[in-house]
């Protein structure tokens, strides 16, 4: 298990289509965040989690 001890301050969530492009960049105020892809094709996609540009948290997603 990984300890982190770090302040978060900005969090910004960018999402990624399979070809690396940035397809969504939003700010996450708030503990509780929704991810609207309803425009977005089917597929997968990819996300990192950011804090003051430091990942933090990525992976996949899959949109059926």
């Amino acid at each position: 298990m990984t300890d982190y001890n770090f302040e978060i301050t900005f969090l910004q969530l960018s999402i990624y289509n399979s070809y690396g492009q940035l397809i969504l960049k939003d700010n996450i105020e708030t503990e509780l965040f929704q991810l609207d892809l309803k425009d977005k094709a089917p597929g997968i996609y990819y996300y990192r989690i950011l804090n003051n540009n430091i990942i933090l948290y990525s992976g996949k997603l899959i949109k059926q």
